[in-house]
């Protein structure tokens, strides 16, 4: 390999990581979901595709505005104030990920959260399942 090829080989490789810096692409999330009833009580919804849908953990107001954009695309009612982690009540390992709203409209709301890569390959809290116990 002659010196002008190395050269531009090496402004191809500069370029791609300057442009990678610089060009974050915005995660589209995906809100689509799969319904199942285990029972006349038991409904899930829960988001396998790609670029679940975020979860904030840090800021109230952010957690209940993503809590309530899922709400809003399995078609169930809002709510109104983000409750503790379940792990956090408990103490307990298998409670970890949990948030549950016994007062729900509909019955008990639980929240499972999990974490997701998104297009720039950053980890980030995301919501994973939806389920109402009657």
């Amino acid at each position: 390999m002659n010196k002008k090829n190395r050269q531009k080989i090496v402004l191809l490789f500069l370029t791609l990581i300057v442009f990678s810096c610089f060009n974050d692409k915005k995660p589209e999330y995906d809100y689509s979901f799969t319904e199942s009833k285990i029972n006349d009580r038991i409904v899930n919804w829960i988001f396998t595709n790609k670029y679940k849908p975020p979860l904030n953990l840090e800021d109230e107001n952010q957690f209940i505005k993503d809590v309530n954009s899922v709400l809003d695309s399995i078609g169930i009612p809002r709510i109104n104030t983000k409750v503790i982690e379940k792990e956090k009540l408990t103490k307990s390992r298998y409670d970890r990920a949990i948030f549950e709203w016994e007062n729900y409209p509909e019955g008990k709301l639980i929240i499972t959260r999990n974490t997701d890569k998104d297009v720039n390959y950053n980890t980030y809290d995301c919501i994973w399942k939806v389920s109402i116990i009657k």
